[in-house]
């Protein structure tokens, strides 16, 4: 597991990036749009500033960036807890004919202070 501070300009960037309601068939109606939103941003400057990685930040409804030339959709969850090495990862039943060629699996905090 990799654990990520988050900073303000990463949490302002992500306010910015989806600036709208719900998206059909949303869990929680767009109350965690904020949260998907700063999973994506993590991941993006993780694999820019860690990996040295080509990133294309391409949303669409299958995949959320292209790394390295493979489609990559980001599913984030928020949380109260560091999560513990058992914890699942989940694709909801809907989203299960996206074409895409990984998923990357991301919890952040409730109070935004950090992502594993």
């Amino acid at each position: 597991m990799i654990r990520i501070k988050i900073s303000e300009d990463q949490l302002n960037e992500a306010k910015k990036l989806y600036n709208f309601g719900a998206l059909k068939n949303s869990i929680t109606k767009g109350q965690s749009n904020i949260f998907g939103a700063i999973g994506e941003i993590i991941v993006r400057d993780y694999f820019l500033n860690e990996k040295k990685a080509n990133v294309i930040f391409e949303s669409t409804k299958d995949y959320d960036m292209i790394i390295n030339g493979k489609k990559v959709d980001i599913k984030t969850k928020k949380t109260t807890v560091i999560p513990k090495i058992n914890y699942n990862c989940s694709v909801a039943d809907f989203n299960t004919t996206q074409k895409t060629d990984a998923y990357i699996f991301v919890r952040v905090q409730e109070d935004f202070s950090e992502a594993y």
